[in-house]
C-alpha cells in the first residue's frame, strides 16, 4: 500500500496524507505509511468521517502512535445517528477538539452487544 504513495511523496505533490484506516491496511497500514511520510515532513489525518466507533477508536490510536499526525476527521452526536450508543458505559469525550487516549491494552472500545444486534443487518452474522 505505501508503494502506490511513493510517487506523490518523492515528488513533493502531497502536501497531506489522508487514508481511511478502513481501506489503507487498517492501523498497521496507516502506521506504515505514516512512517515512510515522516522524513519528508508529510502529516497524516487519518480519515474517519461518520463510521463507526470501531474506525474513530482505531484513528485515535493511530493518531496517538505516529510522529507525523496532524488531525482526525470525525463526526459524533446526533447527526452521525447516535453511533456513540455503540459503546458500553460512557461515549468518548471530546473537548476542545481533543481527546484523551484510553489507557490499556486494545482500542479502549467496550461495545454494547444490545446495540450493535439491533442495528446489524438483517442476515448478517453478529460480532459483539
Amino acid at each position: 500500500m505505501v508503494s502506490g504513495f511513493k510517487p506523490y511523496l518523492y515528488n513533493g505533490v502531497a502536501d497531506i496524507l489522508h487514508p481511511d484506516p478502513a481501506f489503507s491496511g487498517g492501523i498497521t497500514g496507516c502506521r506504515k505509511l505514516a512512517g515512510y511520510a515522516a522524513p519528508m515532513r508529510v502529516p497524516i489525518a487519518p480519515r474517519i468521517g461518520p463510521a463507526s466507533m470501531i474506525r474513530f477508536f482505531a484513528g485515535a490510536e493511530i493518531g496517538g502512535a505516529i510522529q507525523n499526525f496532524f488531525k482526525m476527521e470525525n463526526l459524533n452526536g446526533e447527526y452521525c445517528g447516535y453511533k456513540g450508543k455503540m459503546a458500553a458505559g460512557s461515549t468518548p469525550q471530546i473537548r476542545k477538539g481533543l481527546f484523551a487516549l484510553p489507557e490499556g491494552p486494545g482500542l479502549g472500545l467496550t461495545s454494547n452487544p444490545k446495540w450493535v444486534n439491533e442495528h446489524t443487518a438483517k442476515g448478517e452474522p453478529s460480532w459483539s
